[in-house]
C-alpha cells in the first residue's frame, strides 16, 4: 500500500499542475505553495510510515538476526524518504525556473509591442506635420485666390465705369465724329 502512495505522490509531484497547463502560464506563489503542500505530506506519511513500522516491530518479538533486514528496511527508507525530498525541491526550482521564462517571455512580447507603438506614433505624428504644412499652403492659396478675386472685382468695376464714360461720351458727341 505505501508503495501506491509512493508512486502517486512522486508522479503527481513530477507532473505540472493542470492549471497551469490550461491557463498558459504558471503562478510562482501557487506552483510554490502547492509543492510545499506537497513536502509536507511527504514529510507526514513518511512520519506515518515510520510509526507503522515501529509499531509493528515492537508488536512482534524478533530475533536478533531477524533485526538486521528490519534495520536495513528502515535505512531505505530513509534513503528514499531523502530522494523524494529532493525530487520534490528539483521539481519546485523547475516551476520557478518555468515561471521566470514565461514572465521574461511575456516582457518581450510587451517590449515588442510598445516599439510597435511608438513606430506607429512617430508615423502619425509625421503624417500630421505634412498635413499641417499642406494646410498652411492651402490657407496661401486660398489667400492669394481672394486677393485675385477682390482684384478681377476691381477691375470689373473699373471697366464697367470706363465703359459707362465711353458710352456717355459717345452720346454726348455728335455722331459726325463717328462719320469722319
Amino acid at each position: 500500500m505505501s508503495r501506491k502512495i509512493t508512486d502517486s505522490v512522486t508522479r503527481k509531484s513530477r507532473e505540472p499542475p493542470s492549471w497551469a497547463e490550461k491557463s498558459g502560464h504558471v503562478d510562482s506563489e501557487r506552483a510554490i505553495s502547492a509543492n510545499k503542500r506537497c513536502e509536507r505530506l511527504i514529510r507526514e506519511r513518511h512520519v506515518i510510515e515510520e510509526k507503522i513500522s515501529t509499531t509493528r516491530h515492537e508488536q512482534t518479538s524478533i530475533s536478533k538476526a531477524a533485526r538486521n533486514p528490519i534495520n536495513e528496511e528502515k535505512s531505505l527508507l530513509a534513503k528514499i524518504h531523502d530522494k523524494e525530498l529532493e525530487i520534490a525541491t528539483i521539481l519546485n526550482v523547475i516551476l520557478q525556473a518555468r515561471y521566470d521564462k514565461l514572465n521574461t517571455q511575456s516582457h518581450n512580447y510587451n517590449s515588442v509591442r510598445q516599439k510597435i507603438l511608438e513606430d506607429e506614433l512617430s508615423a502619425l505624428h509625421s503624417a500630421e506635420a505634412k498635413i499641417t504644412v499642406h494646410e498652411g499652403e492651402m490657407k496661401r492659396c486660398n489667400n492669394e485666390i481672394v486677393k485675385n478675386t477682390n482684384h478681377v472685382a476691381l477691375l470689373n468695376r473699373e471697366y464697367s465705369r470706363v465703359s459707362l464714360v465711353s458710352i456717355l461720351y459717345m452720346c454726348i458727341t455728335p455722331h459726325s465724329t463717328f462719320a469722319a
